[in-house]
């Protein structure tokens, strides 16, 4: 009977161990599941703040983008590579722009003109467009924005 309860005193006692080992181990994993918690929370913080800075500029700059649409435009053309037929090419855009701005409304306007042979041919031009009424929805800059690259 002494046997038997020494050997239940050291089978309680080995369990006492485990579980103390196992409670170390659990303490040690909850805390570095905290800390890698902290981090992320840390980390989502951070990404937080940059979004709402991204939103807050991409606001003002759908504001910037509204007011802008609303003014004259400016319109530089210059040949790209093509010599002549490049250059006449220019002066086709130049005249399709100046009926375009006639269509709308606006006034067309030559800033700066070098024209070289053939007749027609334009090596630079500078021209400004402006809408003859005040109609932000109807100005020249919101239509013409996009205008942009080399045609080959």
């Amino acid at each position: 009977e002494l046997l038997q309860q020494r050997d239940q005193e050291s089978k309680a006692t080995a369990t006492a161990e485990e579980m103390r080992e196992l409670m170390l181990l659990y303490d040690s994993e909850l805390e570095a599941a905290e800390s890698r918690l902290n981090g992320f929370s840390e980390m989502l913080e951070q990404e937080l703040l940059i979004f709402q800075r991204e939103e807050l500029r991409g606001d003002r700059l759908e504001e910037l983008d509204a007011a802008a649409n609303g003014r004259d435009a400016v319109l530089e053309l210059m040949p790209g590579v093509g010599g002549q037929e490049a250059a006449l090419f220019t002066g086709e855009l130049m005249n399709m722009y100046e009926r375009f701005a006639e269509q709308r409304g606006w006034q067309f306007e030559v800033e700066s003109l070098i024209e070289v042979q053939p007749e027609g041919a334009v090596n630079f031009a500078s021209v400004r467009i402006a809408a003859s009424n005040h109609d932000e929805e109807n100005a020249p800059f919101g239509w013409l924005r996009h205008e942009s690259g080399v045609h080959r």
